[in-house]
């Protein structure tokens, strides 16, 4: 039987598409917004969040996509799944401005982009079959702690009281 590979970086397109086309087409201030890079006390977590993304974006060109084992389908499966997660997040996030957003996802988790897109990429990984991927993302991951502490100490100073109650109430992850 003969296999149709395609190129792994074409697993990126999608959530380019949502972060760049969709967001930036249902709010520019979102989009602007979501850009934002908190206060981080140390520098080398905000390298290595940068470092650990960038390269699991590179080393996608040199895989190939194939669906030849079980692992490749369950990939698959997860890659949707944190697709369309990703997806809700994202357009969950275009509003409000300017105070806390509990739209959608934002009911269940205080950062569900971060989590729609781990998830995302834990399909890629399993997927590609990729060790390199799989250990970048849990890099990114580790990194991506750290700013979302920072960005959490900023929605406090921000939003006060208010912001403590909704942590309270809504899990940082799931």
């Amino acid at each position: 039987m003969e296999y149709l590979y395609l190129n792994g970086f074409l697993l990126l397109l999608p959530i380019l598409f949502i972060r760049y086309g969709i967001l930036g087409i249902i709010s520019k201030e979102a989009l602007t917004r979501a850009h934002f890079e908190p206060n981080i006390k140390r520098k080398y977590i905000q390298r290595l969040y940068n470092l650990s993304m960038n390269l699991m974006f590179i080393t996608l060109f040199f895989y190939k996509i194939r669906y030849t084992h079980l692992i490749n389908h369950i990939g698959f499966v997860i890659f949707i799944l944190g697709f369309i997660f990703y997806l809700i997040s994202t357009i969950n996030f275009s509003n409000p401005h300017n105070k806390i957003n509990t739209n959608g996802l934002y009911k269940i988790s205080r950062n569900p982009m971060y989590v729609g897109f781990f998830i995302y990429f834990l399909g890629v990984s399993l997927i590609l079959e990729s060790i390199i991927s799989f250990i970048l993302l849990l890099i990114y991951q580790f990194s991506c702690h750290t700013i979302i502490k920072s960005e959490e100490n900023w929605c406090i100073k921000t939003f006060g009281e208010k912001y403590l109650e909704y942590m309270k109430k809504v899990r940082r992850y799931l």
